[in-house]
């Protein structure tokens, strides 16, 4: 028997705001690199677009058979417990992404 440790992940950040992003992308990119997918979504209650995101992720990723996660969570500053120095991160939000990439960068040492 093998046992192999994944190291990296693909994250996707959702911020509040006007969000034009698709799922599939990031689910695809998961299956193909063998990696665990991360959805943070940042404020509640969840926006119509961050749910939506969500929902597509999840179907594409069984589909596709690709782990993941789905995590709600009430402001940026909980990002540094979640997301690590071999992740992959890609950040999608309005106004906020400024704040929202300056917390993932210190978050990644």
């Amino acid at each position: 028997m093998i046992d192999v440790t994944v190291t990296t992940r693909l994250v996707v950040v959702l911020g509040r705001g006007r969000l034009d992003v698709d799922a599939a992308p990031y689910v695809e990119r998961a299956a193909e690199r063998g990696v665990p997918l991360l959805v943070l979504t940042i404020g509640y209650p969840v926006s119509a677009a961050q749910g939506d995101f969500v929902a597509e992720a999840i179907d594409r990723a069984f589909d596709a058979r690709v782990s993941l996660d789905a995590i709600l969570l009430a402001e940026p500053a909980e990002l540094a417990t979640h997301v690590t120095s071999a992740d992959e991160v890609a950040v999608h939000a309005g106004r906020g992404r400024r704040r929202i990439a300056s917390v993932v960068a210190l978050a990644r040492p």
